[in-house]
């Protein structure tokens, strides 16, 4: 039999520690994978649980409007919603505060076009934002070609933005004249005491050279007649009756109350910044349940126009005031779940 021979093994004891040391870099490399797995997977639980309040059949929206270039009420807005979970900020206009004669300055519409874009920047970190100018933004903003201000926010100026299958935003800028009022009761609706004779400032952008009740008149029916090309172009894209819409306008329903503002040095006269063409189409429409404005700074608060018809001014930022709405969907129909008016 023919004898095997057999390599003697020498073990060199700094080879040995050179292995010891490769295999504890492996086994940390393994403990720290399975840390970072663990905290991946406790991290997405607790987006899961943030988040799961925004389900299919309920939309949560931060209601904002007039803040006139004051930084320190978005300021305040952040930190007060850091940690809350809102599917869209529904912005109604005048995020910058501009002069008459600046608006239809090329020269002044980039320095404003840059602020908004600072203001949109700053908000997103709370939610995308569903935008109009109100009267005191650039023309630029309300042109059909408008700049892109945001990458994920929209300008929704005279066009629509579908939320959901069911469910579509009308966006509508600017305001109409403003007119002359009466004496006020905001338990009569409608009220009785309106003088449209009187015309005492011009609207903008919907506005006519004429002066007085004729340029009300024209300026509300090019207004109106915006809304209603709008929800044309909405029956025609879903093609049935399956659908419902909210209005984000800057000035809201005529004789709403949260359209009248009180008239300095004239005790309980009034007037009236709201459009009535607006009024006519929100109350006939259908479709139509919810209108969102700003424009008139102290006159905050919800008015139901007529049943499942609700008006909401939540209030001037400048001031300090913004709002909450959260909307459920049941038995197939989006419905008002809460509004609250909040102060920062």
């Amino acid at each position: 039999m023919q004898e095997k021979n057999y390599e003697q093994l020498e073990i060199d004891d700094n080879s040995l520690k050179i292995k010891n040391k490769s295999t504890s870099k492996n086994i940390y490399y393994i403990i720290i994978l399975i840390l970072s797995i663990i905290i991946c997977c406790l991290s997405f639980m607790l987006f899961k649980n943030n988040v799961s309040s925004l389900n299919e059949n309920e939309l949560k929206f931060l209601l904002v409007s007039d803040i006139h270039d004051n930084t320190t009420s978005i300021d305040i807005l952040l930190e007060k919603n850091k940690n809350k979970k809102y599917n869209y900020i529904l912005f109604a206009g005048d995020m910058v505060k501009m002069t008459p004669g600046q608006q239809n300055s090329s020269e002044h519409a980039h320095e404003y076009e840059e602020r908004m874009i600072s203001y949109i920047n700053k908000l997103e970190k709370i939610a995308p934002i569903l935008y109009i100018p109100g009267n005191n933004e650039p023309f630029t903003i309300y042109e059909h070609n408008s700049p892109k201000l945001s990458k994920t926010s929209v300008n929704v100026h005279n066009n629509y933005f579908k939320i959901k299958n069911d469910l579509y935003l009308i966006g509508l800028g600017g305001c109409v004249p403003i007119l002359n009022g009466g004496k006020y009761d905001k338990n009569i609706l409608p009220f009785k005491t309106l003088n449209i004779s009187n015309v005492i400032q011009n609207g903008f952008p919907y506005n006519f050279p004429e002066y007085g009740l004729e340029n009300y008149k024209k300026s509300d029916e090019w207004y109106g007649n915006d809304i209603k090309k709008l929800i044309n172009n909405i029956k025609k894209e879903v093609g049935n009756n399956n659908y419902q819409t909210i209005l984000l306008s800057h000035n809201g329903p005529l004789y709403s109350w949260t359209n009248a503002q009180q008239q300095l040095g004239t005790g309980e006269h009034l007037l009236y910044l709201g459009s009535m063409e607006l009024e006519k189409i929100f109350i006939n429409d259908e479709n139509l349940f919810l209108d969102i404005h700003g424009h008139i700074h102290p006159s905050r608060g919800i008015v139901t126009m007529i049943p499942d018809k609700t008006v909401i001014n939540p209030g001037a930022m400048v001031n300090g005031f913004y709002g909450e709405l959260t909307l459920l969907k049941k038995n197939n129909k989006w419905t008002l779940d809460s509004i609250n008016l909040l102060n920062l």
